[in-house]
């Protein structure tokens, strides 16, 4: 018997037995209100956020210019379209059911929103920036969001959850507005 054959059989063999690790999925969950919703027409009519972002894996900042892809801690759905729906799901909690429904003599809060930073960076800090809009009627009126917060682990579900409690104060902030809103004081 050649060695050759045995060292080519040995690597197979080990290769065989080095699995790589699992993926583990992660979601953003909505930060709903214990309290009656304020009925308002609204709608939320786009959400857009960074290329970079919107993919599979979660993103973490690693200094000023680099960012690390976390391989197998990821979103189980794309990102813009969780987003858009935790959003949609906070500010039904707080404004009532969207303008399927529409309320009389309430003017619709059309809502648009551009995400511009949604992440954090490997010592456990979550930042949020956005730009959003409201119209009502023929006004629109743009409004600068910008926010961090650090988490008590850096782990990543801790990320994660402080992700979603910041996509929650931020819809606070949007339906605050919202409900302060007639065309005439935007």
């Amino acid at each position: 018997m050649t060695v050759r054959p045995v060292i080519i059989s040995l690597l197979i063999t080990l290769a065989a037995c080095t699995a790589s690790p699992n993926n583990r999925y992660y979601t953003l969950s909505p930060l709903l209100q214990t309290e009656q919703a304020v009925n308002r027409n609204w709608e939320l009519s786009a959400v857009t956020i960074p290329e970079l972002l919107n993919r599979p894996q979660i993103i973490l900042k690693s200094g000023t210019n680099n960012i690390v892809i976390e391989e197998y801690d990821r979103w189980p759905e794309p990102l813009d379209g969780m987003i858009t729906r935790i959003l949609k799901d906070n500010l039904t909690s707080r404004m009532g059911l969207d303008s399927k429904v529409s309320i009389p003599g309430s003017e619709e809060c059309r809502i648009s929103v551009t995400i511009d930073e949604l992440d954090a960076d490997n010592d456990g800090n979550v930042f949020l920036s956005a730009l959003w809009m409201l119209q009502t009627g023929e006004v629109t009126k743009s409004y600068i969001y910008k926010r961090s917060q650090k988490t008590k682990s850096s782990d990543i579900q801790s990320i994660v959850a402080a992700l979603s409690m910041m996509l929650g104060t931020f819809s606070d902030a949007i339906s605050s507005q919202c409900m302060l809103v007639t065309p005439d004081h935007l």
